[in-house]
């Protein structure tokens, strides 16, 4: 039972004698977190809690990347058979021969070296195929705003027209606006895979005072399928959170910049008048001779 969950990520356990549990009725975005879990008081003696972790984990990633990453090119069976050969190198016994591989001395090295070669694997599938790596810095470059040519015109843009009352919003207005946004900055760079996942929401506060756009607008970014799994709906929400409080002091950011360089225009203007001029802007007096 333990070489075919670690082969196959299989349990066939019907009197519940094996240290891994497997749960039902678990959809496929949790599968990871919530369908199999070890039996802390059935892990066997000679075995300790590193190596039942160890184990929980190898048979997840196959499964992981059997039924998450079906259009994954590298099968399970080829990783069935990669392990068995990691398993007869550190143990000198072929799991098919119906040799216990796991009583031989090279247990801890065996599991540690089948831990890691799905580990790798799986990192693979989702870093080449699924892309992860671009995503997640996809989240830092525009959920958390570090693009900053993207960001500051994306507000010059939406100024006006976040300006409005919330209920006078409306989604597909500002999605061509963030089109706009992206074609005249670097973001048009991004690859398509990227693109195709940034959206604008608006999430209006149950507080029951009236918003403005302001209050209301935020990026989103929407990841499905495998990477589903590393990105659920509570992750989301965190960065949204950031978004909110983030995109707030950007527009403070751009309310100081935008009044400093209307500033230093008309100080510039006025340099040379002749007389004693009292200009009331900002709400100051300032004079010059």
């Amino acid at each position: 039972m333990l070489t075919r969950w670690l082969l196959h990520g299989e349990i066939d356990d019907p009197f519940n004698e094996f240290f891994i549990e497997s749960r039902s009725g678990v959809p496929i975005d949790r599968m990871w977190h919530d369908k199999y879990r070890v039996r802390e008081w059935m892990v066997p003696s000679f075995m300790s809690r590193e190596q039942a972790a160890q184990i929980l984990a190898t048979g997840k990633s196959v499964v992981f990347m059997r039924e998450a990453c079906a259009d994954e090119p590298i099968g399970p069976s080829d990783h069935a058979h990669h392990l068995q050969d990691l398993l007869k190198s550190h143990t000198g016994i072929a799991v098919n021969e119906g040799a216990a591989w796991w009583e031989a001395e090279g247990l801890r090295a065996g599991v540690a070296a089948a831990h890691t070669a799905a580990s790798q694997r799986l990192l693979a599938a989702l870093t080449t195929h699924h892309h992860l790596l671009d995503h997640l810095a996809a989240h830092r470059r525009y959920l958390l705003l570090a693009q900053g040519d993207f960001v500051h015109h994306l507000m010059t843009l939406l100024q006006d027209e976040l300006n409005k009352p919330a209920t006078a919003l409306y989604v597909h207005n500002l999605t061509c606006t963030l089109e706009a946004a992206v074609r005249a900055t670097n973001a048009q760079f991004e690859p398509p895979h990227v693109l195709a996942r940034l959206h604008v929401n608006l999430y209006p506060n149950c507080d029951g005072r009236d918003d403005c756009g302001w209050d209301v607008f935020a990026l989103q970014y929407r990841v499905d399928g495998p990477l589903g799994t590393l990105f659920p709906a509570t992750c989301a929400a965190r960065y949204r959170a950031l978004f909110t409080q983030l995109w707030r002091v950007k527009r403070i950011e751009y309310g100081l910049h935008d009044a400093w360089r209307e500033h230093t225009i008309l100080q510039k203007r006025l340099k040379y008048m002749p007389g004693k001029i009292h200009l009331k802007q900002f709400g100051h007096i300032f004079f010059f001779n």
